[in-house]
């Protein structure tokens, strides 16, 4: 939904009241629902570097969430491949930039790791 200055707008239904974001980080440090405050912590990974740190961590967890976020197509037979994947442990959320990431081999071995449930 787009507010009439040009930027998003939270649909009416939604529980977020409040969204606190560290710009200079990347990361969000806490957002308060209707119900409850969850502390969460939202981390950009751009670069290799921060890709092997945040999959090191990931490994050792024994559940996460996942979901990806692919640019549209709208013309028959036309696909893109996946350019953002959200990884979500308990207390953290991981947005993984596959394109600045250099190879995917890691995360790929993430992903098939049988011993963590997705």
């Amino acid at each position: 939904m787009i507010n009439s200055g040009g930027g998003f707008a939270f649909p009416p239904f939604c529980l977020i009241n409040r969204l606190q974001t560290d710009v200079e980080h990347n990361e969000t440090t806490a957002f308060r629902t209707s119900r409850s405050q969850i502390p969460r912590k939202v981390i950009l990974i751009d670069s290799a570097a921060k890709s092997r740190s945040a999959l090191a961590y990931l490994n050792r967890i024994t559940q996460v969430g996942f979901d990806t976020e692919t640019r549209p197509s709208f013309q028959k037979f036309r696909h893109y491949n996946v350019s953002l994947a959200q990884i979500s442990a308990e207390e953290e959320c991981f947005l993984f930039r596959l394109k600045q990431i250099g190879s995917l081999d890691n995360f790929m071995r993430f992903l098939e790791n049988p011993d963590i449930q997705k």
